[in-house]
């Protein structure tokens, strides 16, 4: 890639983070598009693995910066679809009708699975103990006891002395 293309790219991720973060993010979830990830697929398809894995990492790190969560979960998940999105343009047709479309719903699945992977692989997204706390309480005690209780104190576990 030329030092040209890399600079409308950036430019255009950039563009596409400030869009999603002013108005698309206002929307329902399932109705809003994720541009980034539609980028990173439509580069990854037409300028092969290469190409596709950088625009998936610096949108991923867009998308870290941006969205308020821990750092690397996004940089992650849009990297191995950018990735897999270049090596997809390897063995198909870029002239197939739907392939863009197809590309990018199987990506967009592809990303909820791979950054809930990641959140869970470095200890994020997992059952709290507050979560595991009241399923207890569910478990053990009668609805007619529960309907009593003003609230349920959780406790971490204490530190080795």
């Amino acid at each position: 890639m030329t030092l040209l293309r890399i600079g409308l790219l950036a430019g255009l991720l950039m563009v596409c983070a400030a869009l999603d973060g002013a108005w698309l993010s206002r929307l329902p979830r399932w109705i809003s598009p994720d541009l980034l990830l539609l980028v990173v697929v439509a580069v990854g398809l037409r300028r092969g693995i290469e190409a596709g894995t950088l625009a998936g990492a610096a949108a991923g790190y867009l998308r870290d910066l941006t969205g308020g969560g821990p750092l690397g979960i996004y940089t992650l998940s849009y990297l191995g679809v950018g990735a897999a999105a270049g090596a997809l343009a390897a063995v198909v047709d870029l002239r197939q009708k739907y392939l863009y479309a197809a590309a990018a719903a199987l990506a967009a699945a592809g990303l909820v699975l791979a950054s809930g992977l990641v959140a869970a692989a470095i200890g994020f997204g997992g059952r709290t103990n507050a979560e595991k706390g009241m399923k207890a309480v569910e478990r053990l005690f009668a609805p007619e006891f529960r309907n009593r209780l003003d609230a349920v104190v959780h406790f971490g576990r204490l530190a080795p002395a």
